[in-house]
């Protein structure tokens, strides 16, 4: 079944705590007077209280990130009683709630105590002026506790959450050629421990063979596959073929440039429509190839293809692909996709050095950008990897985008340029888990400069501006190379997101 992080939803159980004074008295508890104190007046009250508070969560819960279920409602009296029903009308529906989201009043103490203990699922608490006097009981027992200063943080707190659940819900497939947890020239930057990562983040890996992917790249023969004689397996259809020759077509038009032929692009396009039905068959929500590996192999260059596309129109899909098999960069762009509904774009995350010796700038960037420049402090530039075409969201239309060959001699491998110098000034994320699942690195930037949009490969990128190049120069030394970015600041919720998967953010 096609797996989608966007298509998640966090399940949030309102619990209402409330408290009922069944006597008429005054005293050091009681704060009012006149109709007040009478019996029956906090039952009117806590109905209005219980409206209003739901209409609040209504509005703070947007409906592509949740689900707001019935609210399950206890309220307790100053007989002081403490029931094992109270537990089990609060508990309800405790397999489908993903998050409690708790409202409780002066006087159910014991009823929200004893809830937190049993609940053993995250609590966001309504916000409240009063809250520390009670949310500190949570923290001290032990209770995994979010308390939002304001609706607003509601919000970030459910959409952070959600991303944490579509992580920890993750297959990701994995094209292998050889059975490693890296792949043998690329991302050593990588997750060190696939176990590791489903302990902490809950994700699960789903390898298939390359060989196996590549004998699906053409229809069935009679007596089955090479690779698996004789079984049944996903391979391409003479009828898919052809919808993707018609998908070549319109991409060719809607091209403002293409230098490749239809045949090569049609290459391209078989490699991401197999790559999807395997996805499909293992119920995943993104995936990770080893470039490097694959390409040693030959059968790339033998089939006239690469996988860039592939990765290109996945991102696009909300099915974060990455290449050089940077499974962590993989995971990182899905959290992005959860948090922003951007198309991100991984790419190569370089410093532009600047130093009593000079500025260094790598060979791609072409010499009229550089003179361009007039300040080169606290530059760094992105360079080398397939681009986006949506630059504007995962719901909104391509813009203008050209189409490439990677292969420089026989031109086979499409890819998608963008021209990064549309987006000058814009606001950029980037980001990336560290290999040994303890950290998230969370970058601000801003872009300067684009580059590279007629040349050939997956060449060219951006130049953007950071805080502190060489803070993150040092920071990116322990995490990793390649830092996925999307268009927007996603900084707080980013650094949110760490807190609730118990991460040291690192922010730049």
């Amino acid at each position: 079944m096609e797996k989608k992080c966007l298509d998640v939803r966090l399940n949030v159980k309102p619990v209402f705590c409330m408290f009922n004074h069944k006597y008429y008295y005054e005293g050091p508890c009681r704060m009012t007077g006149g109709e007040g104190l009478a019996p029956g007046f906090d039952e009117v009250l806590n109905g209005q209280i219980m409206k209003g508070v739901l209409k609040g969560l209504n509005f703070a819960c947007p409906d592509d990130v949740c689900s707001v279920m019935e609210p399950n409602v206890v309220t307790a009296t100053d007989d002081w009683e403490m029931k094992d029903s109270y537990l089990e009308s609060l508990l309800k529906d405790q397999e489908k709630a993903d998050v409690y989201f708790v409202l409780t009043l002066f006087g159910a103490d014991r009823v929200w105590r004893e809830f937190g203990r049993k609940c053993k699922k995250p609590v966001i608490i309504c916000p409240n002026l009063w809250n520390p006097m009670k949310t500190a009981y949570y923290f001290n027992t032990g209770v995994e506790t979010y308390v939002p200063y304001d609706w607003d943080e509601v919000t970030d707190y459910v959409r952070v959450l959600r991303a944490r659940k579509a992580i920890a819900e993750a297959n990701v497939l994995l094209v292998t050629r050889f059975s490693d947890t890296m792949s043998l020239a690329g991302a050593d930057d990588s997750f060190v421990c696939l176990s590791e990562v489903s302990e902490k983040f809950g994700t699960s890996f789903r390898p298939i063979n390359f060989h196996e992917l590549m004998e699906q790249m053409k229809p069935m023969p009679e007596e089955g596959n090479s690779t698996t004689p004789g079984r049944i397996t996903p391979n391409i259809t003479a009828e898919e073929i052809r919808d993707l020759e018609n998908y070549a077509d319109q991409l060719m038009k809607e091209a403002d440039a293409c230098d490749i032929s239809k045949e090569y692009l049609v290459n391209s396009l078989k490699a991401w429509k197999v790559v999807r039905k395997n996805m499909d068959i293992n119920d995943c929500s993104a995936c990770a190839i080893p470039c490097p590996d694959t390409c040693s192999s030959r059968r790339l260059n033998e089939s006239k293809f690469t996988f860039c596309l592939c990765n290109q129109l996945n991102n696009e899909l909300g099915m974060p692909a990455a290449c050089k098999y940077d499974i962590a960069a993989s995971l990182t762009m899905m959290a992005q996709i959860c948090l922003s509904r951007q198309v991100p774009y991984m790419a190569n995350t370089l410093p532009i050095v600047e130093s009593k010796s000079g500025v260094q700038w790598i060979s791609q960037i072409p010499e009229e950008v550089r003179n361009e420049i007039e300040d080169t402090s606290n530059l760094y530039c992105v360079n080398m990897s397939p681009m986006m075409r949506k630059t504007q969201g995962i719901d909104e239309p391509a813009g203008k985008f050209a189409i490439r060959h990677f292969a420089y001699d026989q031109k086979f491998g499409a890819v998608f340029h963008h021209d990064f110098n549309e987006d000058i000034g814009r606001k950029i994320t980037l980001a990336r888990f560290s290999g040994d699942c303890k950290k998230l690195l969370i970058v601000k930037g801003e872009i300067v400069k684009g580059y590279g949009y007629e040349l050939q490969n997956c060449n060219g990128g951006y130049i953007f501006k950071v805080s502190d190049g060489r803070r993150l120069y040092k920071e990116q030394a322990r995490i990793g190379l390649m830092l996925p970015m999307v268009f927007g600041d996603i900084s707080h919720e980013l650094e949110m997101l760490a807190e609730v998967m118990g991460l040291e953010p690192i922010i730049v």
